[in-house]
């Protein structure tokens, strides 16, 4: 049918006008309403996230209902369930666990690191002017007068103007230093990226989830009767009774192991077991500092739960050491 797929938990079911409830889950060939279980061959539509059950899906109802004619409650579910179906965590029901096993699923969480490209920041090289002096040696070449008196043989002088004065200009001619200025490239700066590799320890918080077991055994009525609470028994009066007190150890220590659960007298929770050492153990609490806690002091060692002879509420009061 096309409407089998637009069929989600928490849709209503109706059997004509008469609302059945609410899908509790859905599985390969059907789901389940009320603890019944519906075939989707006996939907006839879908709509408005509702769900309308045919003739066939009634019948399934009253052949429920009719159970006191000669079928128990009981027998008329094991009918319509279908085996091998797992119910969800917190849905579960009494008359679930009879003929189906109940998982329910242990959650934790792991880190998976991976990487992604983010902005690191920016080199900045720059460039500025520096400024110094700078001797060249240069040669340079000039004109200088030299005057010498030499004498001569005498000669006769002429002329008018023998006995006048005057100034004799004599022209001098030399080189001075003319400064240009030059740019070269004397070196060069080559800039590059280089992509380089580091291992990292990524360390953050992770959760998941841990099953404690409170199981409250029953105690047999009978000559056989057994204590589940304490392994000392006294079986003076023909049958085993329990003897829980405070300094009977022996062979609690062997008993011990890592994770069971440390209740006080009240059976209030103070923790589970973390180490077990020679003569005591240290219990790991929540938000309290770990403790150790001496054999003597333990009442009974039973079905993953260590019981001590003092009320959780007193632990503190004890004088036991911590680590």
């Amino acid at each position: 049918m096309s409407q089998s797929m637009d069929i989600q938990e928490g849709m209503q079911v109706y059997g004509g006008d008469q609302l059945l409830g609410r899908v509790e889950r859905i599985h390969g060939e059907g789901f389940h309403v009320n603890g019944l279980h519906y075939t989707r061959d006996m939907v006839t539509r879908v709509e408005h996230n509702r769900i309308y059950l045919g003739d066939s899906g009634l019948g399934a109802v009253a052949s429920m209902t009719g159970a006191s004619s000669g079928m128990s409650t009981t027998g008329a579910t094991a009918g319509v369930r279908g085996t091998g179906t797992v119910a969800p965590v917190g849905a579960a029901r009494e008359d679930d666990l009879a003929g189906e096993a109940l998982r329910v699923p242990i959650v934790e969480e792991r880190l998976a690191v991976g990487t992604r490209e983010v902005d690191r920041g920016e080199v900045a090289i720059r460039k500025t002017i520096i400024e110094e002096q700078q001797t060249v040696p240069v040669t340079l070449t000039h004109e200088e007068v030299r005057v010498e008196e030499r004498d001569v043989a005498d000669r006769p002088a002429t002329g008018d103007k023998l006995f006048q004065e005057e100034t004799i200009h004599v022209a001098l001619r030399g080189e001075e230093a003319v400064v240009a200025k030059e740019a070269f490239v004397t070196g060069e700066v080559v800039i590059e990226k280089d992509a380089v590799s580091q291992e990292r320890q990524i360390t953050d918080t992770v959760r998941k989830q841990r099953v404690d077991v409170d199981q409250t055994s029953q105690v047999a009525t009978g000559t056989a009767a057994v204590s589940a609470m304490n392994p000392a028994t006294d079986t003076s009066a023909g049958m085993a009774t329990a003897t829980p007190a405070m300094g009977r150890a022996t062979g609690y220590g062997s008993q011990l192991r890592e994770s069971m659960l440390v209740l006080g007298a009240d059976e209030g929770r103070i923790g589970v077991v973390k180490e077990v050492r020679a003569n005591d153990f240290l219990v790991n609490r929540r938000l309290a500092r770990d403790i150790y806690v001496p054999f003597t002091a333990i009442q009974s060692v039973t079905n993953e739960r260590v019981m001590v002879a003092v009320n959780a509420g007193d632990v503190n009061d004890q004088g036991w050491p911590n680590p």
